[in-house]
């Protein structure tokens, strides 16, 4: 982060070309990372440009770069990232959670972590080919049951997990986790202990 000047106190927002799944990752990494700052782009950069949207060609430096032609002065302590846990869950964590799987029924199907439920990160999407958020009354719709609860979103590997991560902090859930590891880190895990 340092290398390009991106400060923990920053605001930066986070675009994915097609679909929506990049965007949320970055964006939970980033904020697990202790960055406050962090926004997603509802809907995909070809939709940006379809708008009619300025876009830029080629790697821009940041504005408190190009502005004074050199880095930043500021201390040490403005590059320092950690690990905010109380975003991050494993094995051992989801205990005692209500646990939300993102990958699609017929996987979900196949096997999953016990007593979760299913909502597809496909399921909080638009379906106009933009894959931004559906709107705020139907995220509501979908995720009602969730909001007031300690949730731990999963998928195949972490990555679709964000998706719902960010729809259910959207709508005002603070106690949602993404277990990073996901399914696969499970499926594992699980393995281990029964042997």
């Amino acid at each position: 982060m340092k290398s390009m000047c991106v400060r923990i106190s920053d605001t930066v927002v986070v675009y994915d070309s097609f679909g929506m799944a990049a965007a949320p990752r970055v964006s939970w990494m980033l904020r697990a990372m202790g960055m406050k700052n962090v926004y997603v782009l509802n809907a995909t950069l070809m939709k940006w440009m379809e708008d009619g949207h300025p876009v830029a060609k080629g790697q821009e430096e940041n504005e408190p770069f190009s502005r004074s032609g050199q880095r930043p002065k500021t201390t040490q302590q403005a590059y320092t990232f950690g690990m905010n846990k109380k975003m991050v869950d494993n094995f051992d964590s989801i205990k005692g959670k209500t646990i939300i799987d993102t990958r699609k029924k017929k996987v979900f199907d196949k096997g999953h972590i016990p007593y979760s439920f299913n909502i597809p990160a496909s399921n909080v999407l638009t379906t106009d080919g933009y894959n931004g958020f559906r709107p705020q009354e139907e995220l509501k719709e979908i995720l009602h049951p969730f909001l007031d609860k300690d949730v731990a979103v999963v998928s195949q590997n972490g990555v679709g997990a964000c998706v719902l991560e960010l729809a259910l902090r959207e709508l005002g859930n603070d106690r949602v986790t993404v277990y990073d590891g996901s399914y696969y880190d499970y499926a594992q895990k699980s393995t281990q202990k029964n042997l």
